[in-house]
């Protein structure tokens, strides 16, 4: 099964959640993260789109923590930028990113993705701005997902991708 292929059907399945469901899963991985964000300042999130767990909640939680949101480039990759900055809406993929007036290197990136498999790869949207983004940082790396999104077929990895260090679902850590 080829990574198109693996994306619609996660994709489909992520969807169907309910969404009372949802709030108790995207709770459980907020909880799991907490010894991760403890060690770190300066943490690396996402804006949630439609079905990603929603981890804002955290900002508010831990207010001595740096949080940062990405910001796409012009090379198709991320930069970060604090959680205090004005967010404006991307056009092109209709999520929110910071306005981009200084960036701040990450401690801990914690990102997105539609399915994982054992060896902590990673299915996104398919345009390789996190992959491109890791190569570049020397940090650790967290997925977020729901038990769902776990593959059983080994996601066809190329020589681009990266896998990450972690992965929390909502009842799992997957690490090494």
């Amino acid at each position: 099964m080829n990574k198109q292929e693996l994306r619609k059907i996660y994709l489909e399945k992520r969807r169907y959640v309910p969404e009372i469901q949802k709030n108790d899963w995207d709770k459980k991985v907020r909880t799991k993260l907490k010894p991760f964000i403890s060690k770190y300042q300066n943490i690396a999130l996402f804006y949630p789109k439609k079905t990603e767990i929603d981890l804002l909640p955290l900002i508010k939680e831990y207010p001595q923590k740096n949080f940062l949101l990405p910001k796409t480039t012009e090379e198709q990759s991320l930069n970060f930028y604090s959680t205090t900055e004005p967010l404006l809406t991307h056009k092109a993929f209709a999520i929110k990113e910071p306005q981009g007036i200084k960036a701040i290197t990450p401690d801990l990136i914690i990102c997105p993705l539609i399915c994982f498999d054992q060896q902590k790869q990673r299915i996104g949207y398919g345009k390789g701005y996190y992959d491109r983004s890791l190569a570049k940082l020397n940090c650790p790396t967290i997925g977020v997902a729901y038990d769902l999104q776990f593959s059983k077929i080994a996601i066809p990895a190329e020589q681009y991708d990266i896998a990450l260090h972690y992965i929390i679902t909502e009842s799992k850590i997957f690490t090494d």
